[in-house]
């Protein structure tokens, strides 16, 4: 007797999940790209590091949201523990 052998669910999944991820992926790699200066619409193909240098360089804003966002995302998340102890506790 010959068992029948089912497809895989995720199988069908797999051309809406290539499409997605491929879409993904290449528009990922375009920001890239583009970060790093080649903007091939204007015809600019110098790859530099000037946005990055400029962004953290020691006087720019960058350091102080950066330690901002630091201090609000501990606290929100020493918060949220102390309040699920207590939760969970009580």
């Amino acid at each position: 007797m010959l068992h029948k052998v089912k497809p895989s669910p995720y199988l069908s999944l797999a051309p809406a999940l290539t499409l997605i991820l491929v879409m993904l992926g290449a528009s990922l790699l375009y920001a890239i790209a583009e970060s790093l200066g080649f903007i091939s619409v204007i015809g600019q193909s110098d790859v530099s590091f000037r946005a990055y240098r400029a962004a953290l360089a020691a006087d720019s804003e960058f350091w102080v949201s950066l330690v901002f966002s630091l201090w609000v995302s501990v606290t929100a998340t020493f918060l949220a523990s102390i309040f699920a102890l207590l939760v969970a506790v009580w």
